[in-house]
């Protein structure tokens, strides 16, 4: 089991990218999470590194530099928030980054977003190799594509990958299992 996952709202050097937010009716009424809950994440790429601070303790914080990470796999997971059937009808699938440092693993999970392409790009100018194992930019070359077909491919051919790649099908839970 991977000990280091976080679930995150992603910034890019400050600038809030992926608004945290999963509808109360997900939950439905008893619902114990909230913007605190603290296996949800602040994330920011920036240009020294990866800044993860946890939002249920501001005290929580881990600051990864690229010049430790020896390359980063880039996957997408099939999330499923709470156990309604209406949480069964909605896809929603998020990135999943594997951080490979000299002894240990990150994982930091978020929801998908086009603009993810820029940081991924700025990496590797800067020599961090990124191995995107479904070529995601190749396949949604722009915003509009990304927006049109992301969710719809995957919905189609995520148990596939998921079998392909040993994938969570689907992720339920804040920790990593092992399938």
């Amino acid at each position: 089991m991977l000990d280091k996952f976080y679930y995150a709202d992603v910034f890019v050097n400050g600038e809030e990218k992926t608004p945290w937010y999963v509808p109360q009716f997900m939950f439905g009424r008893s619902s114990r999470f909230s913007m605190s809950f603290p296996y949800i994440h602040y994330c920011d790429f920036r240009y020294d590194g990866i800044h993860i601070q946890s939002s249920g303790n501001q005290n929580e914080i881990l600051f990864v530099p690229y010049s430790a990470i020896k390359w980063i796999d880039l996957f997408v997971v099939r999330r499923r928030w709470g156990t309604g059937i209406l949480t069964m009808m909605i896809p929603w699938f998020d990135f999943d980054l594997i951080i490979h440092l000299e002894h240990d693993e990150i994982e930091i999970e978020f929801p998908a977003f086009f603009e993810f392409r820029d940081v991924i790009e700025n990496w590797k100018e800067n020599g961090l190799y990124v191995m995107d194992h479904l070529d995601l930019f190749k396949r949604f070359p722009d915003e509009k594509a990304f927006k049109e077909n992301f969710s719809a491919y995957f919905e189609k051919n995520y148990h596939d990958i998921a079998q392909q790649y040993g994938l969570e099908d689907p992720r339920i839970s804040f920790k990593k299992t092992q399938w």
